[in-house]
């Protein structure tokens, strides 16, 4: 046994000191590194989120900006895949000019992308890593719409334009009418 003077600690009392030290550190870091990854994560997610709702604006404003009263020949020209479109576009100078936009899907290192290229800045993704894609153009929209495949109309614009990014869909609505 070990025998303890008055003002001394025991060899066994230091070594279980420095245990439970050793203990409680290990524990602060392992929490301190989920706390670090937690808040990783919500930063990617946030940044994710704003990718999404920045892509969703102009999307929006792209096609929304097609003139329903005056129809432009071939304003709206697309399949399952692509489409093109006449409409606004803002310039870094801070106003608008026509444009022609191709919105269409391609395939990139996550699989597939739907990209805007024909816009101010180059080429845009999007969207990518949803799975399968496709386009669908609202020609009626009375009693829960008739969708179709592909556009090729020349002298009429659909309602809106449906953009189908895996199980979501996204309906983006042309100009004033839709």
């Amino acid at each position: 046994m070990a025998h303890r003077s008055g003002n001394g600690f025991a060899l066994i009392e230091v070594i279980v000191v420095l245990t439970i030290t050793a203990i409680l550190l290990v524990g602060a870091r392992s929490i301190m590194e989920a706390v670090a990854d937690g808040a990783d994560r919500l930063s990617e997610s946030a940044a994710m989120a704003d990718r999404v709702a920045n892509a969703d604006a102009l999307l929006r404003r792209l096609v929304g900006q097609i003139e329903s009263a005056t129809i432009v020949p071939n304003s709206v020209e697309g399949d399952d895949r692509q489409v093109r479109i006449e409409t606004w576009c803002e310039v870094p100078a801070g106003w608008k000019e026509r444009c022609t936009v191709e919105l269409a899907f391609t395939a990139n290192d996550c699989g597939e992308a739907f990209m805007a290229s024909g816009i101010p800045g180059g080429p845009h993704v999007l969207y990518a890593g949803f799975g399968t894609g496709f386009l669908r153009y609202l020609v009626d929209p009375a009693y829960g719409g008739a969708w179709l495949p592909e556009w090729t109309q020349r002298v009429t614009l659909p309602h809106a334009i449906g953009v189908v990014l895996g199980r979501d869909t996204l309906i983006l609505r042309i100009g004033e009418r839709g």
